[in-house]
């Protein structure tokens, strides 16, 4: 709901700002002044006679898309009204607005080329307006990708609303619709077969009603993938416009729009990577239009977290695994309502559940598995025959597929199910190549041109820049000569489109595009043989690379000259010039490019390999590029899984990318294929730096260490220590010698590598600024080339250089910059420096005499790197752009860059002018040979005397190769690399014995075991922690039962938690890698006051975690050291202690822990006892100290918690639940039983089967889960939780005695009812003495104990009941009453003179006057 004020005029409160973001009062004009503009919005919308109360409910917005031209449309206006009504409903406020509309067939030169403009109509429109959530009515081919692209760029709630497929129309008893059949009899007209009046008779048949084409076309395709993305109800993708259906899901989703604005549920939130995996293998089973292929890629690239993830290699990959299941046209023989009728898309993802992600969202709350779940659906045999099953499908798989080779390198689309000529998806045939639609159009159907059933039809020109807008013009026309000798099919290949309702074995696509001077597939000529290889998905040119390459070159002067189309192109105006200029190529979705996501603003870190072949860069989301130097087309895309690069290095065979969450992953740098974990961090890493020998890395972090890792091995891992506060740079100095460690306090730590530890050789305080490590500004020390000195940015915004050898200033650049600079890069020579800054500029220096060459205007530049060799200049901006700037250096100055390595202006003189006269660095002179240098010491030295016997310099000889005498090294010794390692066994002697003891395996409470790729981590009475093994990585999902307090969240899990714990603060993680990395424990908050409160810890190498806990105040770890570590919610280490027995696990409630562990070996002699402590951290008071566990011989334990009053509880594997009694004092504490399962009244009869898995202990009742068919543990989906009263097992179930059976039950039920009482009083009264017991409290014990005395008031009358013989029991009851005020005694007195009992009635009467003077009744039994 908007925040609104119960007063109206609280609006124009002066001195309250305007802070709520829902409702009228969002997003408000700039007028300087927000209250004026509040007051002027409700000046407008009163003028519509809305009343306050209708302005501060939810507004919904809906788009309105009618159109007198668009008659897939025609019913929006009562799906309006329908929305209206489910909205007003609800609670809110409909409001409608309109957008573009735009139809297939009434749009100039093509739909696609106005679909950008729509998603810009409509970004803006959802952001301009104050729209708490936005129903956005769509229905024809582009209207939904358009809509899905801006509202996901706008990121508010949206909804999208499918007007529906038309019903098929008939024509000589033949069904026909719209638009395959227009196709078909299109085709039949062309070839002669059907006259002009019966083709006249079928265009007044194919569209009978309103609505979309009601075949498998894109409108059917899209409205299919859009359900299966999560974003709309299930059967909204297939009822009939013209249905009543069609109208009630319009209501639905009015009120699903009041709910999803409530939840504040945006699309970038509900939209993950697995929504569209789901979306693409639907799109595969349905056979679905090749242009939901280019939607769903602009749709995803709109996503800051999916850009560049989804790709044509995720649809080709999930095509070879999904077969086509649905009989529809152009693919089968039905159309959409047939679909609609067999169960629509709920009964298709039901057959397909075994391949979709079922934890993915959906805009209802619930998980795509739970929406499957909670419906019914009944097998048909209709149905099975429009929805095949998995066994029996229409095409096996990769109805869609992607194909790549020399023609296409960036890829190119087939619908092969749509083939009507199966061996032309393996065909060789030459090329009859059309340079245009014109051209095609001229000469398609001339009887004179030299075509053959077997030539392949090319088209060019029809891709997104070529006509422009990517017309579906792919459907190249069988040449009228061979139609009519009967041919239906040809192989056909283009860089358009076709209808989504077209078939034919068709290649589109293709990628890159003819227009661009660089394309493959624009070098084709006619003659050319063309190779189609759909089963290796391979599309070749068969010409020579040199003869390919040659007429590219041909090309790229023609096409880019001052007449040329590129210069047209870029002088052109209007939308027609936006979008020449801004499309991008069918493979990432033809979408503006100022449009996607990109990186997303932020960081875009960037890095070339050594080589100089590749360029890297990474950003925001989890996507990597790899761009390959001098190679037209896009780059590699790979898909990380983690999100938040912010480092990256390289060397020419690995990448490694440094991330928010604190790990260091590593990359193939030709494949992209994702190693393994270089290193973690606790905090988020900030720079990575690699070694000029590509050996080490260094990776600066938050944490005050930074760590030099062994990029091939790492466990060999340098500690550079001395930093006061986190790290935001890291250099190494180009000989290796040293490592430049820039602090955020202000210091620059330089530590020298030649020893094996480092140490730290200077703190230069002063010479960097103290930033922020997140601040844009950079205070990174840059290496000069010859490694004498570095460059770094001053707070004046000057560049000051600093030598080694005295660790001072020796020279500045100044007047380049008036703002901030952002990054340093020297030329690889040395001869040059680049600095940007955040003033918009980046400037190139000449080293030598610090003054500038050139000035360039660039914005928001973050990051620079030179090409190793060639006059190359890339950087990244904030806005997540790369720029490659190719002759970066003026044509006057690149001569500099020829020049061999020049000397670090720190020299006066010749030195920096004499190349020959610059030292060498250690890394060449390393490849020299060793001249070991004439020993000269004192005037007669041995040396001087005798003068040096070259004879004798190697007098050691390796003559029987056993490798001893290695070659002198750098320093002229010889290295102790031959000595063998000193290693042994770690013991001596290894005692067995025949069967060692049974100890108790370590234990989470709350978690299962992996039952195919999911296991539980967590189930409380909060919610649940369920994790699926993706095999690279995990998916986490953390849900709750109270939504309204807390939000599910999902997240991606690279560390692999295999442990969590979750309560109403916070949900908490930890992990025992099996790589031999630290394990670490990761907590987050649910909700905090800070940007970012969540945390790591990493444990010390070798100590792994055996189970967690988590309280109100602290967390708790035990682990296989033995240690108890207890930190508080926001991370600080708090406690650690050994525990005296072997870790098991723990539990903890407040300010109390309660750890077990393995103890002594019990009375069998073969099982190990369970030994427990409770301690109060925060007091640091032991209350139980190593107390045995009370389980019976061979019971396991299986779950340990504290009850929601405080009192530690387990369950054990012979189905009993006990509570720890009296457990605050010392020594006293005893485990009493309160529930034992297996006596429960369900199971009495014998004949149900089923146990119990235990989840907690709160209101005094035991909940859990039942499970049944002899499972041991809960499975997917979540459970129901179960509830059980406490029966403590005081006796079996008493004998049937037919005389006296109501007796005898009311005795065994008083009974447990008072030894059940005594326990739960016990406890509460151990809870109030240990506290300053509130007057509610005392209120509380004395209304237990009155129930108490009420039981043995029943159980009197049961003794009483059965005679006088029963009195001496009786009278013990009455002496077992509390009453504090005599009023029980008097009630049991009465209770005997009922039943008659006078002698009873008499010694409870003297009893009580004994009580009221003070005196004992103990004697009152003899």
């Amino acid at each position: 709901m908007t925040e609104a004020d119960p007063n109206p005029n609280g609006d124009y409160d002066l001195d309250n700002p305007i802070t709520s973001t829902s409702g009228l009062r969002q997003g408000l004009t700039s007028y300087g002044d927000a209250h004026f503009s509040l007051f002027l919005r409700k000046v407008f919308i009163k003028a519509l006679g809305y009343s306050e109360d209708a302005l501060s409910r939810p507004i919904i917005g809906i788009i309105n898309t009618f159109s007198g031209f668009n008659p897939c449309h025609a019913n929006v206006p009562q799906l309006i009204e329908a929305a209206k009504r489910g909205v007003h409903l609800n609670g809110g406020l409909a409001v409608e607005f309109p957008t573009i509309s735009v139809h297939e067939s009434f749009s100039h030169p093509t739909s696609m080329f106005l679909r950008n403009l729509m998603s810009m109509d409509t970004e803006e429109m959802i952001k301009a307006q104050p729209l708490d959530a936005c129903i956005m009515i769509g229905g024809c081919d582009k209207t939904v990708p358009a809509q899905l692209m801006g509202g996901i760029s706008a990121n508010k709630p949206i909804l999208p609303l499918i007007t529906g497929p038309m019903l098929p129309g008939s024509h000589r008893g033949q069904r026909i619709g719209a638009c395959t059949d227009c196709r078909n009899n299109w085709a039949a007209f062309r070839a002669g077969e059907i006259d002009v009046e019966e083709i006249a008779a079928i265009n007044e048949e194919l569209a009978p009603t309103i609505g979309t084409c009601g075949v498998m076309g894109t409108a059917s395709t899209m409205a299919c993938v859009t359900a299966a993305l999560g974003m709309m109800p299930l059967r909204g993708a297939s009822a009939p416009a013209v249905s009543s259906a069609r109208l009630r899901i319009a209501e639905e989703t009015g009120a699903n729009a009041v709910a999803v604005a409530k939840a504040h549920k945006k699309p970038q939130e509900i939209l993950t990577k697995e929504s569209f995996l789901n979306a693409i293998t639907v799109l595969q089973a349905i056979g679905g239009s090749t242009n939901a292929v280019v939607h769903l890629l602009a749709i995803a690239n709109r996503h800051p977290d999916l850009q560049g993830v989804i790709t044509l290699q995720t649809i080709e990959e999930i095509g070879k695994k999904t077969p086509l299941l649905i009989d529809l046209k152009p693919s089968g023989d039905n159309y959409m309502n047939d679909f609609h009728n067999a169960g629509g898309m709920m009964a298709l993802l039901q057959v397909l559940r075994p391949l979709l992600h079922l934890s993915a969202k959906t805009i209802s709350g619930q998980t795509l598995g739970e929406v499957l779940d909670a419906a019914s659906t009944k097998s048909l045999s209709f149905e099975q025959h429009i929805i095949r099953p998995l066994s029996n499908p229409l095409y096996p798989a990769s109805s869609l597929a992607v194909l790549y080779g020399n023609l296409a390198p960036n890829g190119a689309v087939v619908k092969a199910s749509a083939s009507k000529y199966r061996s032309l998806l393996s065909h060789t045939g030459p090329a009859v190549v059309f340079e245009n639609s014109a051209d095609l159009a001229l000469r398609i159907d001339d009887p004179e041109l030299a075509v053959t059933k077997d030539s392949v039809l090319v088209l060019k020109g029809i891709g997104p820049i070529g006509n422009p807008g990517m017309p579906e013009a792919g459907l190249i026309p069988i040449p009228k000569k061979l139609a009519a000798a009967g041919l239906k099919d040809m192989l056909r290949l283009s860089d358009g489109r076709m209808s989504g309702t077209a078939g034919g074995t068709i290649i589109l696509h293709i990628s890159p595009e003819a227009a661009l001077p660089g394309s493959p597939f624009g070098a084709v000529e006619t003659g050319d043989f063309i190779t189609c290889d759909l089963e290796n998905r391979r599309l070749h040119l068969d010409v020579s690379d040199e003869i390919l390459k040659s007429r590219i070159e041909e090309r790229k002067q023609i096409l880019e000259s001052e007449s040329g189309p590129v210069r047209a192109r870029q002088q052109r105006r209007g939308y027609r010039g936006l979008y020449e200029r801004s499309v991008n190529q069918a493979h990432e979705g033809t979408d503006f490019d100022f449009l996607t996501a990109n990186d997303t603003p932020g960081t875009t870190v960037l890095a070339y390999t050594p080589d100089g072949r590749r360029v890297i860069t990474g950003g925001s989301n989890s996507a990597i590029r790899i761009y390959t130097v001098d190679q037209d087309g896009e780059p590699k895309t790979v898909d990380g899984s983690i999100d938040g690069h912010f480092a990256i290095g390289a060397t020419n065979e690995t990448l490694l990318l440094g991330a928010e969450d604190g790990t260091v992953w590593s990359y193939d740098a030709v494949s992209g294929k994702m190693g393994g974990l270089l290193v973690r961090c606790a905090l988020p890493v900030r720079d990575i730096a690699v070694s000029r020998d590509g050996v080490w890395a260094a990776v600066a972090s938050d944490e005050l260490t930074v760590k030099v890792v062994k990029i091939e091995d790492m466990t060999q891992v340098k500690y550079l220590r001395e930093q006061g506060k986190g790290t935001k740079h890291v250099t190494f100095d180009p000989n290796g010698r040293y490592v430049a460690v820039s602090g955020t306090d202000g210091i620059l730590y330089v530590y020298s590598l030649t020893n094996e530890e480092p140490e730290v050789v200077r703190k230069l305080d002063g010479v960097i600024r103290k930033l922020e490590p997140d601040a844009e500004a950079t205070a990174k020390a840059v290496w000069h080339p010859d490694g004498t000195a570095f460059a770094v940015a001053e707070a004046t915004r000057d560049i000051s250089i600093y030598s080694i050898s005295e660790w001072k200033k020796e020279k500045s650049f100044a007047g380049g910059h008036s703002g901030d600079i952002t990054s340093l890069s020297w030329s690889p020579n040395g001869t040059m420096l680049v600095s940007a800054g955040a003033d918009g500029r980046i400037v190139l220096w000449e080293t030598k005499t610090q003054r500038i060459i050139q000035r360039y205007e660039f914005g928001n530049v973050l990051n620079l790197a030179w090409h190793p060799t060639k006059n190359s200049l890339s950087f990244t901006t904030s806005d997540g752009e790369l720029f490659i700037y190719d002759n970066f250096v003026p044509k006057d100055h690149e001569s500099q860059l020829q020049k061999p390595l020049q000397a670090a202006p720190i020299f006066p003189g010749p030195l920096t002018e004499i190349s020959n006269n610059l030292p060498r660095t250690l890394a060449e002179r390393s490849k020299e040979s060793f001249q070991r240098p004439v020993r000269a010491g004192s005037p007669d030295s041995l040396d001087d005397i005798l003068g040096e016997d070259e004879d004798m310099r190697d007098f050691v000889d390796d003559d029987d190769g056993a490798g001893y005498a290695e070659e002198l090294n750098l320093f002229g010794k010889r290295p102790n690399g031959y000595l063998d390692e000193l290693d042994g066994p770690d013991n001596k002697r290894v005692y067995t014995t025949p069967l060692p003891p049974k100890a108790h395996p370590p234990l989470q409470p709350g978690s299962t075991p992996w039952a195919g790729n999911r296991r539980y981590l967590c189930l409380n009475l909060t919610g649940a922690v369920w994790t699926v093994d993706q095999e690279t990585h995990h998916t986490v999902t953390v849900e709750f039962y109270d939504r309204e307090l807390h939000r599910d969240f999902h997240f991606t899990d690279p560390y692999q938690y295999d442990k969590a714990c979750l309560n109403e603060n916070g949900t908490l993680f930890s992990n025992n890698p099996s790589d031999g990395s630290p394990a670490t424990i990761f907590y987050r908050p649910h909700e905090t006051w800070t940007a970012r409160a969540d945390w790591r810890t990493q444990l010390p190498e070798g100590e792994m975690v055996r189970a967690l806990a988590l309280s109100e105040s602290y967390i708790v770890a035990v682990t296989t050291k033995d240690y108890v570590r207890v930190y508080t919610l926001f991370g600080t280490p708090f406690r650690v202690y050994r525990q005296k027995s072997q870790a098991v696990t723990c539990a903890a409630w407040r300010d109390y822990i309660m750890t077990i562990g393995n103890g002594p070996i019990g009375a069998d002699g073969r099982h190990a006892t369970l030994q427990y402590t409770v301690e109060n951290v925060k007091r640091d008071e032991i209350c139980q100290n190593e107390d045995v566990v009370a389980l019976p011989t061979g019971a396991q334990l299986q779950s340990v918690f504290f009850s929601d009053t405080g009192d530690p509880c387990i369950y054990d594997s012979t189905g009993v639940l006990v509570v720890l009694q009296h457990w605050r004092t010392p020594g006293q504490a005893r485990w009493v039983p309160l529930l034992d399962t297996k006596q429960l009244s369900r199971l009495a009869g014998g004949r149900k089967e089923e146990t119990y898995w235990p989840v907690a202990v709160a209101q005094q009742k035991f909940h859990c889960i039942i499970l049944k068919g002899g499972d041991k543990h809960p499975y997917f989906p979540r459970p129901l939780l179960s509830e059980f009263d406490f029966q403590v097992p005081v006796s079996s179930n008493p004998p049937k005695d037919p005389d006296h059976e109501d007796a005898a039950n009311d005795g065994s039920r008083f009974e447990e009812s008072f030894v059940r009482g005594n326990i739960l009083l016990s406890l509460f009264r151990d809870l109030i003495s240990s506290t300053n017991a509130t007057a509610s409290q005392r209120a509380e014990l004395a209304r237990k104990e009155l129930e108490i005395d009420k039981t043995l008031l029943q159980m009197l009358a049961v003794e009483c009941r059965e005679g006088e013989e029963r009195g001496m029991k009786a009278l013990e009851l009455v002496t077992m009453m509390n009453d504090r005020n005599g009023k029980m005694m008097e009630a049991a007195a009465k209770v005997a003179q009922r039943y008659g009992r006078g002698v009873l009635e008499d010694k409870i009467r003297d009893m009580a006057e004994r009580r009221i003077m003070g005196m004992g009744d103990d004697d009152e039994l003899a």
